[in-house]
């Protein structure tokens, strides 16, 4: 059992350090209650440190905060990052059958699903830019999912559909507006549709609760398709 730790040789242009820890579990070790100190042992700086866990296998305890935890790539300069809400937990089947999603109660319709990762970047820069909805939405199923049911996945009726959760259904919807919006301003750049999807989003009462606008886990609110589209569409 062995816990390797890497520094990296030189800062990072913005002025920070890097470590890596690396844990290596053999069949022998039975606790997995693992802890890590860091201690400071110079002044100056302030202390703070960004950590990730690349596995949900382990986790943060202690001192740490809800915020900050957006990763690569949703931090580049030029990504738009798009945040996951509820749009709903409850729908009818073709025949009749009201399905209810668990993770998404009659509460919590409109506000960030809790799989949403929250800004801003360890930089300061906002994150998310936008918000749609990517709990329990409908598409199409590959022919290589055989499994019907699952923890996360659900299959239509049909067979040919599933109801899927994560900003990576959230992130689709934005893609879709954005997608239909270069096909009419086809010279439109990264900016310009930022600050269209910014200036067209749509705030609420599950938006404001969680600061003022931009905040961290909305960002600029939630996506207004037509409010978009019609702002790129008249522009010069």
């Amino acid at each position: 059992n062995t816990i390797d730790i890497f520094n990296t040789a030189t800062g990072h242009p913005a002025g920070a350090r890097e470590s890596a820890v690396d844990i290596y579990k053999t069949g022998g070790l039975t606790r997995l209650d693992w802890r890590i100190e860091f201690v400071r042992s110079a002044t100056g700086g302030s202390g703070h440190i960004d950590g990730w866990v690349p596995t949900d296998l382990s986790s943060f305890t202690a001192l740490t905060v809800a915020t900050g935890t957006i990763s690569s790539p949703a931090t580049a300069n030029n990504v738009i990052a798009v945040a996951s809400y509820c749009s709903k937990f409850q729908w009818q089947r073709n025949d009749g059958t009201v399905i209810t999603d668990t993770a998404c109660g009659a509460g919590s319709v409109g506000d960030a699903s809790n799989f949403s990762n929250r800004g801003p970047t360890r930089d300061g820069r906002q994150k998310p830019d936008i918000a749609a909805p990517g709990q329990r939405l409908a598409s199409t199923r590959s022919t290589g999912q055989t499994t019907l049911l699952d923890s996360d996945n659900i299959v239509a009726q049909d067979l040919n559909h599933k109801y899927i959760s994560g900003t990576s259904m959230a992130a689709p919807v934005v893609a879709g507006a954005l997608a239909r919006t270069l096909e009419r301003q086809a010279a439109s750049t990264v900016a310009s549709l930022r600050t269209a999807l910014q200036n067209q989003a749509r705030s609420d009462a599950k938006v404001s609760a969680w600061g003022a606008l931009p905040n961290p886990v909305f960002g600029y609110g939630k996506l207004r398709v037509l409010g978009c589209g019609e702002q790129l569409s008249a522009a010069p």
